[in-house]
């Protein structure tokens, strides 16, 4: 296949990912209602017939733990690579269970998991010692309930060599922006660099008609060309910004030219909180693909990585982002927002979950971290990624309701990226 003509085009990318600045709203706390509830008095018929009860009896006798399935993700890919690991186990004795796993069967324990008779997922980084030559690799899982000799599992997977150039992004117009201005691009693009840790393969012409009017020509990419702008749109608290993918290659399913554009009235009061690299670091992952690519059926792609949307109860299906929000303590697909503006809606992480996580469709006005559910929700798009460049981060939103002090974030709202106006192959 051709890469320099596999590529589909977005249109009014300026339209995506609009993001206004409203003034912060605190959540009341709801009021309770007493009931006074009045005595009744019933009469009883009694019931005619056999009476059935069910009782579950635990195992007296000591019992081995069962292992009932342990499995690695499938179309792993190329070293090095997120492999998510997936078990289900169970006692007799009904004893909590800690669970090992050792990912590439070196025969050290790479993460250990307590209460783990309740099942779930992790995602382990896995490398090739020679990064030339392909293996398979046999991962390990020792189960313990701490009474009786621990149980073992194996499964086997095949890791591929990968490319070994670093990923980059191309940022243009730059030069005209402010030193502070520049300094923000430059340092959100050097995270995600950084985040994002090989490179795709280069593209080379990319087709005019994919690129939107006005865009200077694009001759070769490696990995993605942004065009940055700072320009007047409508004035203080409007519209914050607009960005998103313009063009994508059919064969791997990710953006190779993206625009983001911020408003010169909103940009002087971002930088001025401190909150403009936060933004722009949002921002720029939408460029990458977060929110934006986690469908491209529609347009002759062949991902689609959610379910429910437009449904009360949109989630994020990809297997490397579930393992982490099981890991953060969630229980089966991620939440995604289901209030707010068409560009917050099946498109952000839920804030009532997540609070202030970075790619929330709202803005903190105190710190922003990067989990590292966001960066593994990257690997379910198909780039490699390095978990330990997540922040420190634990999701407020779970086993308690958030306080209205913790609610006060600006919200976020936007346009999603509009269907693409042709495909070519």
């Amino acid at each position: 296949m051709n890469l320099d003509n596999v590529y589909a085009s977005l249109s009014n990318p300026l339209g995506a990912n609009r993001h206004r600045n409203r003034s912060l709203r605190r959540r009341l706390p709801l009021l309770g209602a007493l009931l006074a509830v009045g005595s009744l008095a019933a009469a009883c018929t009694p019931v005619v017939g056999p009476v059935t009860t069910t009782t579950t009896t635990l195992a007296t006798t000591p019992e081995q733990p069962s292992i009932l399935s342990f499995t690695a993700s499938s179309a792993i890919g190329t070293s090095p690579a997120l492999v998510t690991f997936a078990w289900s186990a169970s006692d007799a004795n009904g004893d909590s269970l800690t669970c090992k796993i050792d990912g590439n069967g070196d025969g050290t324990d790479d993460v250990t998991i307590a209460n783990c008779e309740f099942g779930g997922s992790r995602n382990l980084s896995v490398s090739l010692e020679d990064p030339a030559v392909a293996r398979n690799l046999t991962a390990r899982l020792r189960v313990e309930d701490g009474n009786t000799a621990e149980v073992l599992s194996t499964t086997t997977y095949e890791l591929l060599p990968g490319p070994t150039e670093p990923f980059n992004i191309t940022l243009r117009g730059i030069e005209s922006l402010s030193v502070a201005t520049q300094a923000a691009f430059n340092q959100s693009a050097a995270k995600w660099e950084q985040v994002l840790t090989r490179g795709v393969e280069d593209f080379g012409a990319v087709p005019t008609d994919c690129l939107p009017g006005g865009t200077a020509p694009i001759t070769s990419v490696d990995d993605i060309v942004i065009d940055v702008s700072v320009v007047p749109i409508d004035g203080v608290n409007g519209i914050l910004g607009q960005a998103g993918p313009t063009c994508v290659n059919l064969s791997t399913n990710l953006g190779l030219h993206g625009v983001m554009q911020f408003d010169t009235a909103d940009v002087a009061a971002l930088l001025s909180n401190g909150s403009f690299v936060s933004v722009v670091l949002h921002e720029m992952a939408h460029v990458l693909g977060f929110g934006t690519l986690w469908n491209t059926t529609t347009f002759g792609g062949t991902r689609n990585l959610t379910q429910g949307q437009g449904t009360a109860n949109p989630r994020f299906t990809g297997g490397r982002a579930v393992a982490e929000w099981s890991n953060l303590g969630g229980l089966s697909t991620v939440p995604l927002e289901n209030t707010g503006g068409v560009g917050t809606v099946g498109s952000h992480w839920k804030e009532s979950i997540f609070g202030n996580e970075l790619m929330t469709g709202y803005l903190s006005p105190a710190s922003n971290p990067l989990s590292k559910l966001t960066i593994a929700q990257f690997a379910d798009l198909g780039y490699h990624v390095d978990l330990t460049q997540a922040d420190p981060y634990s999701a407020p939103g779970l086993g308690f309701l958030r306080s209205a002090m913790q609610s006060q974030d600006a919200p976020i709202q936007g346009i999603m990226l509009d269907p693409p106006i042709n495909t070519t192959l």
